[in-house]
């Protein structure tokens, strides 16, 4: 069971790594890395494949979590990038990477990113 804070919702959230939660994860990560080249389709794959990580983000984090309708309002309410950034979080967690891990993560990505 991983213990997991997040702020938008100011709780505490307790998710077992069960083998539906983590095919739940890998399927959403497959997802996302479709959207990684996403300049290379159509317009209109493009625009499909935004709406298809956008719904599947919010479905991915109110099944992970078990998010109440008051919970889903605010999932429903915080922008994209936010959205993204919150299902990658809980992703990283449930594949066992720490806080500290997740932030020596970061600051290596924004280490390569300032490096270009």
């Amino acid at each position: 069971m991983i213990d997991i804070h997040l702020k938008p919702f100011k709780k505490k959230f307790q998710i077992k790594q069960t083998n539906k939660n983590m095919l739940l994860t890998y399927n959403q990560q497959l997802l996302m890395a479709k959207n990684q080249d996403i300049e290379e389709k159509e317009f209109v794959e493009q625009i499909e494949l935004a709406r298809a990580t956008v719904s599947g983000t919010e479905e991915y984090l109110k099944t992970i979590l078990k998010l109440t309708d008051k919970q889903q309002e605010t999932l429903d309410d915080l922008e994209q990038d936010e959205t993204i950034d919150l299902a990658n979080y809980v992703m990283m967690r449930l594949m066992g990477m720490s806080d500290a891990d997740i932030k020596k993560s970061q600051e290596a990505d924004e280490d390569d990113s300032g490096e270009e």
